[in-house]
This record gives C-alpha cells, sequence and structure tokens, in this order.
C-alpha cells in the first residue's frame, strides 16, 4: 500500500495523465455543456434581447432606403379615415381584413408619428421582434443551441428582413403566425387557461392581420387532432400522466376553436370581400412559378426586391444541398419522441404550409402566387435548418466520442465525428449563404417604385406658375409624405380618380392649360391609358419634355411649345378611356382638309357632273321628269 503512494509511482501517473486525454473528465465536460444548453434560465432572455437588438439595427438600416409604392399607399388612404370609416372602406373596397390598417390609424393619429414612421414601424416591430419568437419556438422545441441558431438565421432571411419595412401587413401576420405556434406548444405543456386565451387571442390576431395566415393556421388543427389522437390511443393505460396529456390536447383544441369563434364577426363580412380576392390574378399556376416561390423561401432569390438570384450558382447549389440534408436528418429522426413534436411544428410550417397552397390553387385562387402570401413557409425552412444543425450536434458528441476511442480507432471513422462534422458544415453553408443573399438584398433590392425621387425633382424644380396632375389622385398619398411640411403642392395640386374619357376631357380642359409647366404623375391600369392623355396634352399645344407615358408609373413633364398652333382654350378631340386608337390627323390638319374639301373640291365635282347630265339631256331629247341631282 505504501508502496503505491511512493513519488516514484505517483509521477509514473501524472505523467500519463498528460500524455492522454481522460476521456471521463472531457465526457463529463460536455454533458455538462449540454446541460446548460438544455436548463432554462435567466440567460435565455439576454441572450435572446442581444440578438433581437441585432435584428433590429439590420432591419432599421433598411426601413427608408426603399420608397413607398402604390399598395403601401392604399395602406396610407385606408388609415387616413375615421375607424368606422376605415372598417366601411376595407369592407367594400379592399381584400384584407382592417387589423394592420387601424395600427397605421393609430400610430398616425394617437402617437402622432409622420406618415412614413407611422405606416412602416407595425411592420419594423413585428417583424423585429419575430426574432425574439423564434428564439422562443426553437428554444421550447431543441434547447438553447437551436435558439440561438434560429434567431441568427431569422435576421439573415431575406424575406424576413425585406418585409419589416414595407407597410403592409405581411409582416404583423408572420409574427402573430409563430406566436401561435409558440403558445400552443406552451398551451400543450402547461393546460392553463391564460396560455389557452393567449393562444386563442394570437390565432384571430393573425387571421385579423390578413387572411393570407390561414395557410399556416388551418395545418395547426391537423398537428392538434394528431396529438389528441395518440393521447386518446394511450388512455386506456389510464395513468395521471396519460389524463393528463389528453387534457392539455383537448385544451389546446378547444383554443384553437376560440381564436376561429374570435375571427367570426369579420367572417360574417368576408362573403363581400371573396369576389376581390378571386380577381387578384398574380400569375398561371406552373411549375416554374412553384420553383420561384420555393427559392424565394429558402432565400435563393428575391423577386419582391426585382432579383431572380441573391447568391452566386456555387453558393446557390450548396444552400439547396443543406436543405436537402436537413430534410432527410428530419426524416431520419422523426420517429424520436424527443423529437417528435419539433417535427410536428416544422412540418406543418413547410409540408402543411404547401398543401393547403396545393389547395387553394387547385380550387382556382391565384391570389396566393406570390411570395409575401407563402413567406410564412420561410420560417418553416429556418426551423428546418436549425433542428438538423442541432440533432446531429447532438448525437455527435465528439468530446464523448474521443473518451470512447479507446481502442486507439482513427478518429475520422466515428460517426459522431462524421455528425458534429456535418452539423457545423450545414451551419456555416446556411450563415454564409444566407448572410450573403441579405447583403445582396439590401444593396441592390428595388421595389419598383421611386416616388421619392420624383417628389424630390418636383421640389426642386416646380414653379409657382406650373401645375401638378395626379391621376389616380391615390399617388398624391405617397409623394406628400416626401414633401416639405411648407410644400405649396400639399394644397394646390390636382388630381382625380380614375374616371371614364368623357368626365376626364372637361377636367383636364379646365385646369391644364395657361401654365407654364404641367407635371403629370399618373399609374397605369385598365382604366388608365397614360398615351391618350399624352396626346391630349400636346393638342392643347404642350410638348412633352421629359418622361415616359408608355411606362407602368411615373412622371411626364409638358412645357408650353414655343410656337403653338392652337389656343390653349380650345376644345380636346379625344378618344374614350381605355385606349381607342387616336385620330390619325391632328386637330389644325383636320380643319385645314375639311375647308379645302367644303369650299373647293365638292363644288368643282358637283359642276363637273352636272354639265355631263346636262349634255346627256340634250342628245337624248328626252326629259325626265322626277328625277333630281
Amino acid at each position: 500500500m505504501n508502496g503505491n503512494k511512493s513519488p516514484e509511482r505517483a509521477a509514473s501517473i501524472v505523467s500519463v495523465s498528460r500524455s492522454m486525454p481522460s476521456g471521463r473528465y472531457i465526457q463529463t465536460g460536455w454533458r455538462s455543456m449540454r446541460a446548460w444548453l438544455r436548463i432554462p434560465t435567466a440567460i435565455d432572455w439576454y441572450l435572446c434581447g442581444a440578438i433581437t437588438l441585432i435584428g433590429a439595427l439590420a432591419r432599421y438600416r433598411l426601413l427608408f432606403t426603399q420608397s413607398l409604392t402604390i399598395d403601401e399607399g392604399s395602406s396610407l388612404i385606408f388609415a387616413y379615415a375615421s375607424t368606422s370609416q376605415l372598417i366601411q372602406n376595407v369592407i367594400r373596397y379592399d381584400a384584407h381584413p382592417p387589423l394592420y390598417y387601424l395600427s397605421v390609424h393609430y400610430a398616425y393619429y394617437l402617437f402622432q408619428l409622420p406618415p412614413i414612421y407611422a405606416l412602416r414601424m407595425p411592420s419594423f416591430i413585428t417583424g423585429t421582434f419575430t426574432i425574439a419568437v423564434m428564439y422562443g419556438l426553437a428554444r421550447l422545441l431543441m434547447g438553447r443551441l437551436a435558439a440561438i441558431i434560429a434567431a441568427m438565421l431569422t435576421i439573415c432571411s431575406p424575406i424576413a428582413v425585406w418585409y419589416s419595412h414595407d407597410g403592409r401587413m405581411y409582416a404583423m401576420t408572420w409574427f402573430f403566425v409563430l406566436l401561435s405556434y409558440l403558445l400552443l406548444i406552451q398551451a400543450k405543456r402547461r393546460p392553463t387557461w391564460y396560455w389557452a386565451a393567449g393562444y386563442s387571442a394570437t390565432i384571430a390576431l393573425a387571421l385579423y392581420a390578413d387572411i393570407s395566415s390561414w395557410l399556416a393556421i388551418f395545418p395547426q388543427f391537423i398537428l392538434i387532432l394528431m396529438g389528441l389522437s395518440r393521447a386518446l390511443a394511450l388512455a386506456r393505460y389510464d395513468t395521471p400522466e396519460v389524463r393528463e396529456r389528453a387534457r392539455a390536447w383537448l385544451l389546446t383544441l378547444a383554443s384553437y376553436l376560440g381564436g376561429w369563434l374570435l375571427f367570426s364577426p369579420w367572417l360574417a363580412v368576408f362573403p363581400q370581400q371573396l369576389s376581390l380576392i378571386r380577381s387578384v390574378h398574380f400569375g398561371v399556376p406552373s411549375a416554374q412559378v412553384f420553383w420561384v416561390l420555393l427559392r424565394n423561401d429558402l432565400g435563393l432569390a428575391a423577386t419582391y426586391a426585382s432579383l431572380s438570384a441573391t447568391t452566386s450558382p456555387g453558393m446557390e447549389a450548396a444552400l439547396l444541398a443543406a436543405f436537402v440534408v436537413a430534410a432527410i436528418t428530419l426524416a431520419w429522426y422523426t420517429r424520436e419522441p424527443r423529437y417528435r413534436l419539433y417535427c410536428g411544428v416544422t412540418g406543418a410550417l413547410t409540408v402543411g404550409v404547401a398543401s393547403v397552397f396545393a389547395l387553394a390553387v387547385l380550387d382556382g385562387s391565384r391570389a396566393v402566387l406570390i411570395p409575401r402570401v407563402v413567406g410564412i413557409g420561410a420560417f418553416g425552412f429556418v426551423l428546418l435548418a436549425t433542428g438538423a444543425v442541432t440533432i446531429l450536434m447532438d448525437a455527435g458528441l465528439p468530446l464523448g466520442a474521443w473518451a470512447r476511442n479507446s481502442t486507439g480507432a482513427s478518429l475520422a471513422r466515428s460517426p459522431q465525428i462524421t455528425k458534429a462534422l456535418l452539423a457545423m458544415a450545414l451551419l456555416l453553408t446556411l450563415m454564409s449563404g444566407m448572410g450573403s443573399a441579405l447583403a445582396k438584398v439590401g444593396i441592390q433590392g428595388y421595389n419598383g417604385s421611386q416616388w421619392n425621387t420624383i417628389a424630390a425633382q418636383i421640389t426642386r424644380q416646380a414653379g409657382p406658375k406650373d401645375i401638378v396632375m395626379y391621376y389616380p389622385l391615390g399617388i398624391k398619398y405617397i409623394i406628400d409624405p416626401y414633401l416639405p411640411a411648407t410644400s405649396p403642392w400639399r394644397t394646390t395640386a390636382k388630381g382625380l380618380w380614375p374616371q371614364a374619357g368623357k368626365s376626364l376631357r372637361p377636367y383636364f380642359q379646365q385646369y391644364l392649360p395657361g401654365h407654364e409647366h404641367i407635371w403629370f404623375l399618373f399609374y397605369s391600369s385598365s382604366q388608365i391609358t397614360m398615351p391618350v392623355y399624352d396626346g391630349w396634352i400636346q393638342r392643347m399645344g404642350y410638348c412633352r419634355q421629359e418622361g415616359d407615358p408608355t411606362a407602368r408609373f411615373g412622371l411626364v413633364v409638358y412645357t408650353r411649345c414655343a410656337r403653338s398652333t392652337i389656343s390653349p382654350t380650345s376644345t380636346i378631340s379625344s378618344t374614350p378611356s381605355g385606349g381607342a386608337p387616336e385620330p390619325i390627323l391632328s386637330a389644325p390638319v383636320a380643319a385645314v382638309v375639311q375647308g379645302i374639301t367644303t369650299r373647293l373640291v365638292i363644288p368643282i365635282i358637283t359642276q363637273i357632273m352636272a354639265l355631263a347630265f346636262h349634255r346627256s339631256q340634250s342628245a337624248d331629247g328626252r326629259q325626265r321628269s322626277g328625277y333630281t341631282w
């Protein structure tokens, strides 16, 4: 015994321990780290807050880089009305529920925010807090490591960032949809009345934000039914745990139906909007359209930002391979009980959304064929990638594998090491690919509008003897926020809503003549044909100075011609609105031709024919009674 404690023996033990790693201690350290990644502590609040703040800074930087769009102008038009009038106007003229318009309304009138802030702040706030919701959702499903990865991928998601500074309802819709999934898990884990009430409220808020939320809300019903059926199948064991599980799923089902019950007041007026929804067409269903929508959700394209590709072909192939590996990993581990709820939620946000989308297309809906409607699927792919990385990392246990490798086999051949390396490769590919895609969208993205530039040009160049004309009048709601508060064009500009050609002629004739320059802002549609109006204005004695009347929208500037061949107050010869062909001859040339024809050509022809008639009569010697020329 004393020999075992000799200095030589102790030295040999220390030497051996220093020359070889102690697997037991390393494995214990890895288990401690894994335990820290799973135990809910206050660190989650700090981590979630820090990551959300990073996402807020990334989104705020892009908040005002893009001009307002026509759709955003419609949001302002609805929001400027009173609350009761707003709801009536939405029911009559819009295809969306009123929640977003009400949020803009109160941001403008109650909080006194400027128009652009009031319009885009609801999207910015909800888009930013979506990062926190994704952190919490992944935290409950997979642990702290998954929460960090999910939040970081949400920060880098191009479609999530883009619609966080769009003055429409899509970022708000995604926020409430994801929050409903978070509260669904909480209501199932802790079946209490406040979690159940919160779950019902978030379902209703998601539906009131936009009706497209049902693409992800309906799969929740299937998820709840699957969980309830499994709980009822175990009811024969009649244990407290089984009864508690069945009770939790029943309460969740009741909460889900309660959310639809809260939305029922709007369901009563929804049939009035259904015709508008069915009249919206965003293309024809085809494999190419579906592939473009999928690439937008994966972050490989950003057609909503006028970008057909966001990364290089090599990086796009790597990202596609990463998502394929993630899907295979999910399918492989889907039967393990600890991953079952994660697989269900991820499947609802990917396969479930795709299934409901397919049913809508088969039903004849074309309003879903656009990235902003199916954008909720992007968060499902984020969860898919997050779960795959976390599962592989958890199954890899690289330090534990080192401890178990006592036979001296090569560590590179260890399956655990392979899984861990695969997980790190997936994570690096996803972060680098989506990060580069976000950078390209932020630098080169374009929403197709430049009204801010047009407003700046009018402010610099329009003079007191000019006139600014809006057609349709809704463009004024987009231009005014960019004009200085003291700009005269806020009050003196003219415009009207789309009308028939007969109503436009006297209006143009009344207001346009007599000005040095005409600043004509237009947005073409089925009722607005700018080439026709361009002909009208030029026949009034004006020359087009700049602008393209055949464009979809823009500014056309007219200046008084140096030598006008017609008085500015002369009558406008026009064609009906709708694009009938223009007259071949202009008004002055037509007047000259008519005078020559009436006073010269017709009398000569009449005299020649009369002379021929009298010669024929004298030759025959017959009187043709009753015949008049």
